[in-house]
């Protein structure tokens, strides 16, 4: 300054604050001189300003603009220049037309199989370093360069070229892949390339070096500065430098502190070193900390200190300054192509590799499965192609050409290995088998390692495997060739990739990856690969593994089209899931599909041989073809049985050598597999019978095993031995307690269904196994027999006899024992002895029991000398009966007549002894069951000493006067009928059998009874009509049970008399029936007076016959109306019509007439005398029950029309005023179960446990504490306000009960799904329904336009629908109540009947409205319907009796003939019946009910079944779905075989079921596939009101068919699978269901991988059902009166219970196939597995570039998928995190951050924009606090949890950002920053969220910044 030099200032801007005044020329003037202030720290000092200094500030124009203080750029004079402003014009010139080519190299071809990310690229995108000047720098540089060339042809052309060769060199490789794409000429792109590919060197930074050190000339030493987007080097890469030059030093500026330090090093390496030397300084591009300054600096400083060396030798010095860049879009700050002594060059990849080819341009004409492809493959693709075009030929010789040339393109098993670990990511385990993720990996690596030949061969098949699928997906992808310029063009993934080489590395990686993780989920299933590495497994194991993996036909990996890599497959394990086993024969699971492939075909095994398969096991050795067998066996019971137990195996073994023996198949040949499957076929169920015994009495087991000669047999014996030993292990051996008796007595039941399965004959059907087998277990059925008598004698003595008295335990033990001991000497109770000898010991054991009880044993009473009736004990123990007593006891006479002791006055006079009546009872209970299910089992009937020992047990000789008295069945004398009772008990069990075998015994009983005079002759036709009726009823099942064909002569015989007995009743004129007589004599008055009215044509004596209430009155005359007048529109004669006369003598009748009150009476009573009720006309000819049904609906309108109650208004708005009723709920419709059991609850929170039952967490709604799910055992609830993996609460989409009528086609309603009752009887709630019909009916008659919009779905004709419905009505009702046709509609009249009447004990107010408009009133009205239609049924059968005998009475009825014929003495009037004959009665042929289940759960309901039989009453309501659970075995074998094939397949290959089985080989498939449609279609109502899985109403609609989509076959758990996955789940509820109802008889649970026909619910209605329903229904017929039926109700439940129920175990849904597609991972559930499994620490390292993120994530994402499912060893060198957040903590550049897209795919819920209020407050807010652990909690709150597609579901965009993120964070055990919870925002909304997350970025980088 004092000098007088120019000063030029460059990157000090820490100086100019000490030099503000020079700067700012604020100068004093001394002497002359001008003096200036500078600052030196804390002191000034002044300095003299020479006349001729001159300061310059050089600084970039955006740090002026953006930094410098105003005043300090307002006085400075301001100057912008730039390399451009230096040049000439003939260089600007130059520079112009470079620009134009720039634009041209950097513009793309609008090009339609570019990547959807192809955008509009700059200068620095494609030219790192490239700036404004860097044309003119270039240019400048050149010409400078060429001023001396004098020699140059043609310098304007060599200036550019040698300026595009400059830019070239400091391209990305991308770039110039992407020239082919751009506006250049193709030769100049195709010339640049090769420039930029082969001479320039960008493939490594040693092969650059190597170029440059051998071309420099000239000076000692070369500048050059290096751009990369790759990692810097290390000391491990100095080795392939130092090939090149010794002497290398590598130094990082990062490493330096100071300036000094820096050149220091340099001066040491250039002092220290001869000879030429290469000096790289590295460097990170940082824009934060201002990098641009810091490496022109460094580089300034080090070209001078290398400068002051002098290099003495003839050595030269090489420089690379290398600045590792972040790819950013649009280019970084970086500035280069300084010019000058600096070279400038890009080398993307620093490094070398021998990974991937280097000529990456090489690659544009190849295919990814190219890469693969090898020599060998090529011959095989000829000859499996041989008919080529000649344009395909000549492509393939030049792919031909490419591949040879480029032999080396790829290191294939290089990238098979890089790929292993993330394949075996993407794979999910069935179960919690998370370890087999890491073992699996050992397994890949170790087969990939270079090895011997093993390794080679596996590796040779797996990349051909692998190049069969990449050639598929090529196939299927559009351009396949065009993937490397579609990475090349996808910023986002060369932003992810860094280097453009990675970027493809990785791109091949991602194609690879899926197809690699679908073939481990092949090879690995059931832990296959285990055999590959196993030290047991030999080398023909090892061999066989290999041929199967290489045989494509064999062995078929189905292509799956795969978009991403973030998604999971299934890998399916069909042996022993979720434990930690496997098979021990190759691919054993294809084995077995393969051969069920195969089974269709006759010579199954001949055939299996000629299979390559077959071949190769037939040629191998005798001992290796052993060995292949017992490892098939072992794993085939895997396969089928679900466990591994060698108990099976050798079973099943044992089962293919007796099947080889029968069809005499060589023994000296070693068995094929095929055997296996054709012997599993034959024993089936004998071999999951021995597995439900095992499974019961695991013990035997081991004992079994231990018996050579049962493992060793020829034939299946070891179901046998197995149930010999169950029978030893049920030995009683301590029966002293109830618990242990109780203990006992279960475990009998629940092998009493696996042990009588094999005592059954059909068990062995082959004569000659029976000889070989039971003989040597003769005394097994005997030892069984005595087991399970002595258990019926506990169940119903020894565990009861505490209730009756305890001091009687004793003696019922002791007699339990005596019993023992009978029972082993011969237990055959269908022979005379044994059964004599039970008879007396319970004899005995009644009579101790009476000497216990009564003081003076059991005597005769003393009044009367006979035994007890009612017996009565007085104080002093003497027994009287009752009434004898009862007379004997009067005041003055209370004392006993036998020994004269005072009874007092108050004694009660009842049986005070229930001990022996309940002792008694219980006796004759064991009595009654020991012969029904032990006497009168199996097809053959006891013998005859038995049955008439039985028969006699009815009748009893009475001493006194030598006469027959009858008793109920009982071995017991002592309880007689007073009056004679003939029953059909021993009928029954006798009818069981064929008619031939027990005919003579019928005949016999009946002529006993005949004889015994116990009868009067009168009686003796109910007598008869007994026997027919057991006849009747069992003559529909003897065809079924027994099979027994009928004569032809006798089924002529019935056709003739069925259809003589159509004709009559065809003839008949049931206009003659007049049900409306059920009012009795006063409407009979009335309908009279109307008839002679008509006649007389004088219609007021109508309304004088009339003499009842006026409510009555109107009844009576409507009805009477219909009967007189509308009726005789029916007939086809007009004649007969009503005549005009007295039509209008009607009409005016009626329009004077009092008894017609209001207008809807008139008008409906003008319209009966015209026929005019449209949907009701009367027409000719009509059909019987179609006139039934219009007298039903006449009645109720005139009911409703004269009524006012307000329990029928619901109806009368149907009728008459259906327009009020659009939106009411129609009355018996049914609701949405689920809805009502979340009602009936509470206000709780609902969840679904990982299987989707629906559960309920109390209280706050959030889980505390775990429990398991009560339907499937899953685990649910959690801890501390964190629910269990897989818990997710249920988003209660509010009740799904519809309005309106919605049953549908009335032809549907007999279907299973059509049957719930609302917890109502059958009988009132079908009576309900048809009263709500009938009223509909009425009002589609008059006003159908109303009708018809609540009808559902709509229909075109409401009065024909609803009369369908109202005929289905009636036939529903005929079967509830067990009655024919005509009581049933004398009982629905009598229902209406009832409605005029006035109720009592009626709630008030009614807790409904008469609009019925909301559900809740619905269900209310019909509760208070319901209950006086129940009190009226209770009257029905004598009411029935009234009205028919009046009926009968009637004249216009008594007259007909028919009716004759049915109700009178047709001997009275047919001449050719004998008059003698008590068979040719009405009585004994008229028709009667027949038994039924809906009579029968009719009667369960009369009889308070609900409490008293709860079984059978759960069991009849729910029979009619219970029946189709016998299916679930066939649906799951289905699902299953489905699962199987198509699991893991994007795209299905057929649509429709009918495609699927023309393709199928499975011959099973169609006859499963046809049960699952009839179960579906029978079901799917049920499934969509109260199946437990919600589905949407359309799937539901309609019946499927075979011509339905294939996918409602697929369990899945969305779209169309969700039927397949909810039948099954419903069919698994009706079996616990009922479980459940009988759980203290079952503990054990199943699951469906382990379900067989053994574990559900099976019986068949008509060949079991109904024939245990008919053999409890007993007939019985006292002296002088009618016969009576009588239901044995505990009879019934009792063997229901025993034969369907008792033994069935719970069916979890743990195990249920389903189809698990491909998904993306739930990240948020994997970081709290990770969190919970392992211990985190925070991270360390800091991540600069974006490109080191995305890496650090793949190697995260990739740890997750492991730790998530195996845990983690903490000691293990793996980098964990603190929290899993998307931007680790605080290390992440905002640089970064802005490279990603995270607001992809969320819903536009959360995009709405904020106000300038909102932003005002963020700002205010970030002023205040620092937020950045907040704003990173809510970027992780984004990504994974409003990312998802249902988020708005759960989290709704009303709700508030802070307290939603608040509560995430507390949910993560996070402490919520203070600031957060004084000062972020309230009002910003969830909706707002994603422009307040950008808001909030944006402030915290301007805060930053400054």
């Amino acid at each position: 300054m004092e000098t007088g030099q120019t000063i030029v200032l460059l990157n000090l801007q820490n100086l100019y604050e000490s030099l503000y005044d020079a700067l700012n020329q604020y100068y004093v003037c001394l002497g002359g001189q001008k003096y200036v202030d500078l600052g030196l720290g804390t002191h000034r000092v002044k300095c003299r300003v020479h006349k001729s200094f001159k300061l310059i500030v050089i600084e970039e124009k955006e740090v002026v603009y953006k930094q410098f203080p105003i005043p300090l750029i307002n006085r400075l004079e301001k100057h912008f220049l730039d390399i451009n402003t230096v040049l000439k014009n003939e260089q600007k010139e130059f520079v112009k037309e470079l620009e134009k080519w720039v634009r041209q190299f950097i513009s793309l071809r609008n090009l339609h199989f570019a990547a959807p990310q192809t955008q509009n690229y700059e200068p620095a995108d494609v030219f790192i370093g490239y700036h404004s000047d860097t044309c003119a720098s270039v240019i400048l540089q050149v010409t400078e360069k060429q001023k001396g060339d004098m020699e140059l042809s043609d310098p304007h052309r060599q200036v550019m070229d040698e300026a595009k060769f400059i830019l070239l060199n400091c391209a990305a490789p991308d770039a110039v892949v992407r020239l082919d794409n751009t506006v250049l000429p193709r030769v100049e792109s195709e010339h640049l390339s090769k420039v930029y590919f082969e001479f320039q060197k960008h493939s490594s930074l040693v092969d650059f070096i190597l170029s440059d050190t051998l071309q420099e000339e000239g000076s000692y030493v070369s500048f050059t500065e290096v751009t990369t987007f790759s990692r810097l080097l290390t000391a491990a890469d100095l080795g392939q430098l130092q090939e090149v030059v010794p002497n290398i030093e590598i130094l990082a500026l990062q490493q330096f502190d100071t300036e000094h330090s820096f050149l220091k090093k340099i001066r040491n390496f250039l002092d220290g070193t001869s000879g030429n030397k290469i000096l790289i300084i590295q460097t990170d591009f940082d824009e934060e900390l201002q990098s641009s300054n810091l490496i022109a600096s460094a580089k300034y400083s080090s070209i001078n200190e290398i400068n002051k060396f002098r290099n003495e030798e003839e050595s030269k010095t090489f420089v690379y300054f290398v600045t590792k860049l972040p790819r950013i879009e649009g280019g970084t700050s970086y500035v280069g192509f300084h010019g000058g002594p600096w070279k400038s060059v890009h080398i993307d990849d620093l490094r070398r590799t021998k990974d991937i080819v280097s000529d990456i341009k090489a690659l544009q004409y190849l295919t990814i499965s190219q890469l693969f492809e090898e020599k060998e493959d090529d011959l095989e693709g000829k000859q499996s192609f041989p008919y080529l075009t000649l344009l395909e030929a000549e492509e393939q010789k030049m792919e031909q050409d490419n591949t040879d040339s480029l032999e080396n393109a790829l290191d294939t098993t290089v990238l098979v290995r890089s790929c292993v670990q993330s394949a075996v990511g993407m794979l999910r385990d069935q179960g919690q088998a998370g370890c087999r993720s890491t073992r699996r990996v050992e397994i890949l690596l170790t087969l990939l390692s270079d090895g011997g030949e093993l390794q080679a061969t596996f590796l040779k098949m797996l990349k051909r495997r692998l190049h069969t699928l990449l050639i598929t997906h090529d196939e299927h992808t559009v351009f396949p060739k065009n993937w490397v310029i579609k990475e090349a063009s996808n910023i986002d993934a060369l932003q992810e990739g860094g280097t453009f080489r990675h970027t493809l590395w990785k791109r091949i990686q991602a194609a690879v990856i899926p197809f690699l993780a679908q073939l481990v989920s092949v090879i690995d299933r059931d832990h296959n690969l285990d055999l590959l590495v196993d030290a047991n497994s030999g080398e023909s194991v090892k061999k066989l593994w290999l041929d199967i993996f290489g045989n494509d036909k064999l062995l078929s990996v189905p292509y799956s089209r795969v978009f991403y890599v973030c998604i999971t497959v299934l890998v399916q394990n069909y042996i022993v899931v979720n434990r930690n086993m496997g098979c021990i024969m190759p691919f054993s699971w294809r084995i077995k599909d393969y051969l069920e492939e195969l089974w269709m075909h006759r010579q199954f095994d001949e055939f299996f041989r000629k299979t390559p398969l077959g071949r190769y096991i037939g040629d191998a050795e005798r001992a290796v073809q052993v060995e292949f067998l017992h490892r098939y066996l072992q794993d085939f019971t895997s396969l089928t049985m679900n466990v591994t137990s060698e108990l099976l195996s050798e079973g099943l073994m044992c089962c293919v050598n007796e099947l080889k023996g029968r069809q005499e198949e060589a023994e000296s040949n070693v068995t094929s597999l095929p055997w296996v499957h054709a012997a599993y076929h034959d024993f089936k169920n004998r071999l999951q019978n021995l597995f439900r015994m095992v499974t019961i009495e695991p013990q035997i087991a081991q004992v079994l095993l231990a018996k050579a000669q049962s493992r060793e047999s020829m034939e299946m014996v070891l179901d046998v031995y197995a149930a010999l030993a169950c029978v030893e292990y049920l030995e009683p051996q301590a029966l002293d307690t109830s618990a242990h008796s109780v203990a006992w007595l279960r475990q009998v039941k629940r092998l009493q269904g696996p042990v009588e399965l094999v005592c059954s004959e059909e068990t062995f059907p082959h004569t000659s196994h029976k000889r070989m087998v039971l003989h040597p277990f003769a005394g097994y059925r005997q030892a069984w027999r005595r087991i399970h008598s002595l258990s019926l004698f506990v169940e119903h003595m020894l565990l009861g006899v505490d209730d009756v008295d305890q001091e009687l335990k004793p003696l019922v033990l002791q007699h339990t024992r005596r019993l023992a001991q009978v029972l082993g000497e011969n237990s055959n109770l269908k022979q005379k002895k044994p059964f004599e000898a039970v008879i007396a010991i319970l004899k005995a054991c009644k009579d101790g029991a009476n000497e216990r009880i009564f003081r003076f044993g059991f005597q005769p009473c003393p009044v009367c000398m006979g035994d007890p009736h009612d017996p009565l004990s007085l104080p002093c123990d003497h027994v009287y009966c009752l009434a004898c007593i009862r007379q004997w006891l009067i005041p003055g006479q209370m004392y006993c007549p036998l020994c004269m002791q005072t009874v007092d006055d108050d004694f009660e006079l009842r049986s005070l002894i229930k001990q022996n009546a309940a002792f008694r009872k219980q006796c004759n209970a064991f009595f009654i069951e020991l012969v029904s299910t032990i006497c009168f089992r199996d097809n053959s009937p006891p013998s005859r000493a038995i049955i008439l020992h039985l028969l006699s047990f009815l009748m009893v000789e009475s001493g006194h006067h030598h006469r027959f008295l009858t008793k109920a069945l009982s071995p017991f004398d002592d309880s007689v009928d007073k009056n004679p009772v003939v029953r059909s008990v021993v009928l029954k069990l006798l009818l069981k059998y064929s008619f031939e075998d027990v005919k003579g015994y019928l005949q016999q009983h009946l002529t006993a009874v005949e004889q015994s005079n116990i009868l009067e002759e009168h009686d003796k036709t109910e007598l008869y009509s007994l026997y027919i009726n057991c006849l009747e009823v069992w003559l529909p099942y003897w065809n079924i049970i027994y099979r027994s064909d009928w004569t032809v002569a006798s089924k002529h015989q019935l056709v003739s008399v069925c259809v003589c007995l159509c004709v009559c009743l065809c003839n008949r004129d049931g206009s003659q029936i007049d049900q409306y007589l059920v009012y009795g004599v006063e409407y009979k008055t009335v309908r009279d007076a109307v008839g002679k009215a008509m006649m007389e044509c004088k219609m007021e004596r109508m309304e004088e016959a009339c003499k009842s209430s006026p409510l009555k009155k109107s009844v009576y005359l409507l009805l009477a109306l219909f009967r007189e007048v509308t009726s005789l529109y029916r007939s086809a004669n007009p004649s007969v019509h009503p005549k005009p006369e007295q039509l209008v003598a009607l009409e005016g009748f009626i329009e004077k007439s009092e008894v017609f009150t209001s207008f809807e009476s008139r008008a409906f009573a003008r319209a009966l005398v015209h026929n005019q009720l449209h949907a009701l006309w009367v027409l000719a000819n009509a059909a019987g029950g179609d006139h039934a049904v219009v007298e039903l609906a006449v009645h109720l309108a005139a009911v409703l029309l004269s009524t006012q109650q307000a329990l029928l208004q619901p109806l009368v708005q149907l009728a008459f005023r259906p327009a009020n009723m659009q939106m009411s709920f129609i009355p018996t419709m049914p609701d949405d179960m689920l809805a009502v059991a979340q009602k009936a609850m509470g206000l709780l929170q609902w969840y679904y446990c990982p299987n989707g039952h629906p559960c309920t967490v109390g209280e706050c709604g959030q889980p505390m504490e775990k429990s398991r799910c009560p339907d499937c055992g899953a685990e649910i609830g959690g801890t501390d306000h964190r629910p269990v993996q897989g818990f997710q609460p249920l988003m209660i989409q509010g009740d799904r009960t519809q309005s309106g009528h919605i049953l549908g086609d009335p032809q549907r309603r007999d279907q299973p799904d059509m049957q719930d009752t609302k917890n109502m009887s059958p009988a009132p709630f079908i009576m309900i329904r048809a009263l709500t019909h009938a009223a509909m009916l009425l009002g589609a008659s008059s006003h159908p336009q109303d009708v018809s919009p609540f009808i559902k779905p709509p229909v075109e004709q409401p009065g024909l629908f609803l009369m369908a419905h109202l005929l289905k009505d009636m036939e529903q009702l005929c079967r509830a109540l067990g009655k024919g046709t005509d009581d049933t509609v004398c009982a629905v009249h009598l229902i209406i009947c009832s409605l005029t009447e006035p109720q009592q004990n009626r709630e008030w107010p009614v807790p409904y409205d008469h609009l019925l408009s909301t559900k809740e009133n619905r269900n209310n009205w019909e509760d208070a319907v319901n209950r006086d239609i129940t009190q009226q049924l209770k009257l029905l059968e004598r009411q029935l009796g009234k009205v028919n005998a009046f009926i009968r009475e009637d004249e216009r009825v008594s007259s007909n003939p028919v009716m004759k014929l049915t109700f009178g003495d047709p001997r009275l009037f047919l001449q050719s019946l004998p008059v003698d004959s008590l068979i040719h009665s009405s009585a004994v042929w008229s028709c009667r009910e027949r038994p039924s289940l809906p009579s029968l759960s009719h009667i369960v309901e009369q009889n308070g079944g609900h409490d008293a039989l709860p079984v059978l009453w759960k069991f009849l309501q729910r029979e009619a779905e219970l029946r189709m659970v016998k299916f679930l075995p066939d649906i799951l074998a289905l699902q299953k075989d489905l699962v199987k094939t198509f699991q893991n397949v994007m795209e299905l290959p057929c649509n429709t079921i009918t495609e699927f089985l023309h393709t199928s080989l499975i011959a099973s498939y169609e006859k499963r596939i046809k049960i699952f449609l009839s179960t579906w279609n029978q079901l799917r109502v049920s499934l969509a009101t109260n199946g437990e899985i919600k589905l949407p109403a359309e799937f539901c609609q309609e019946d499927l068919d075979l011509g339905s989509d294939l996918q409602v076959l697929l369990p899945r758990r969305q779209g169309l699978g969700l039927c397949s996955t909810a039948l099954v789940s419903y069919l698994i509820a009706l079996h616990n269901e009922m479980v459940y109802t009988v759980d203290k008889y079952t503990n054990e649970e199943t699951c469906p991988v382990d379900l067989t026909e053994l574990h559900v619910i099976r019986y068949e209605v008509e060949r079991d059902l109904m024939p245990l329903v008919l053999s409890n229904c007993q007939y019985s017929m006292e002296r002088g009166r009618e016969m009576l039926s009588e239901y044995d109700l505990p009879k019934i439940q009792q063997q229901v219970l025993t034969r369907f129920l008792q033994g069935k175990p719970l069916v979890t849904l743990t195990g249920i196939p389903t189809l698990v597609n491909r998904h993306d991972r739930n990240y948020e559930n994997i970081f709290k597995d990770v969190m919970a499994k392992v211990q985190q620490a925070s991270l360390v390292a800091e991540l600069q570039a974006y490109s080191d993120v995305c890496e650090a994530l793949s190697t995260v994402e990739l740890a997750l998928g492991f730790l998530a499912m195996t845990g983690g060893d903490t000691p293990a060198p793996l980098s964990l995190y603190r929290r899993p957040l998307p931007g680790f903590g605080n290390t992440v550049d905002m640089e970064v951050l802005r490279c990603c897209d995270p607001f992809a795919g969320i819903s536009k819920e959360y995009k709405k924009a904020l106000g300038e209020e909102e932003k005002r407050q963020l700002m205010g807010f970030f002023m205040k606090a620092s937020a950045d652990s907040f704003l990173l909690e809510m970027h992780e709150f984004l990504l994974l949890v409003l990312k998802n597609p249902n988020a708005t579901d759960t989290y709704k965009p009303n709700w508030s950002i802070k307290d939603t993120v608040m509560s995430y964070m507390e949910r993560k055990d996070l402490n919520v920053p203070v600031d957060v919870q004084e000062f972020f925002p309230e009002e910003v909304l969830l909706s707002q969220y994603i422009e307040a997350w950008k808001y909030s970025v944006i402030l915290k980088q301007e805060r930053n910044q400054r």
